[in-house]
């Protein structure tokens, strides 16, 4: 019911009080189909891109060599979280956390240890909006807290921040 067009969750529902009843009825498909086009204009093409994918699997080899290793040299660098004799389908208690040596914890975020030179740091951080300097600084400040008070006598509790950045 995303591409219908409604005030009032009651005009939602359908005869028999369901939404899928609703969803069914012709003109409500009509106005669904028409809003689809225009917000979707190539939603048949990416489903069938979708399905080829899902089908055929991930290319291994594109038309570009060296974007073929730049691709491998990342995927070699990546963990591998994958464990081919955990089985899914069972879930045996004597399995579950037997060893916490064994157990290694995945994220999605990576991180870099590199360094960056002072003058590129400078670079970096003047080209930032008003909101991204923000929370440079938020973050920088905090930082500089907990550094600060790991270095005293009698270190004090530090809270934590929680910003949310997007995009």
């Amino acid at each position: 019911m995303l591409y219908f067009p409604w005030r009032n969750d009651q005009k939602l529902f359908g005869e028999d009080q369901t939404y899928i009843s609703k969803f069914y009825e012709p003109d409500v498909q009509e106005v669904v189909k028409r809003n689809k086009e225009i917000f979707e204009p190539d939603g048949d093409a990416i489903n069938r891109a979708l399905e080829t994918l899902r089908k055929d699997g991930v290319p291994t080899h594109s038309y570009n060599p060296i974007n073929d290793q730049e691709n491998e040299d990342l995927r070699q660098s990546l963990p591998d979280d994958s464990d081919e004799t955990e089985s899914f389908n069972e879930s045996l208690p004597q399995n579950l956390a037997s060893n916490p040596e064994s157990v290694q914890p995945s994220s999605g975020i990576s991180s870099y240890n590199q360094p960056i030179s002072d003058d590129n740091l400078r670079k970096t951080v003047r080209s930032l909006n008003n909101k991204q300097r923000y929370a440079y600084d938020v973050v920088l400040s905090w930082c500089r807290n907990k550094m600060a008070n790991l270095n005293t006598i009698k270190p004090s509790q530090v809270d934590p921040i929680h910003i949310f950045v997007s995009g």
